[in-house]
């Protein structure tokens, strides 16, 4: 399906909505998609980014794989 076609079709399902907590969400999903200025951020989501760089850069980083091996490994035991 085309752009257009698909645009169509997700305004036609929205319009149709009557769900709060969906339109919420999708409501949500649209803000997160646009950018937001570093100055506009919550300390603690600052303190969070620059936490996370650091990590990367010092090599304390996992793959996805591992993650989720960790995770089944911690439920079945």
């Amino acid at each position: 399906m085309n752009a257009p076609a698909k645009k169509k079709e997700l305004i036609n399902w929205i319009d149709q909505l009557d769900n709060p907590d969906m339109l919420e969400a999708i409501d949500s999903l649209k803000n997160s998609s646009q950018s937001v200025a570093w100055d506009d951020l919550p300390e603690e989501t600052k303190v969070g980014i620059i936490k996370g760089h650091r990590d990367i850069k010092e090599g304390r980083i996992h793959t996805s794989e591992e993650f989720w091996d960790r995770i089944h490994k911690r439920v079945s035991s």
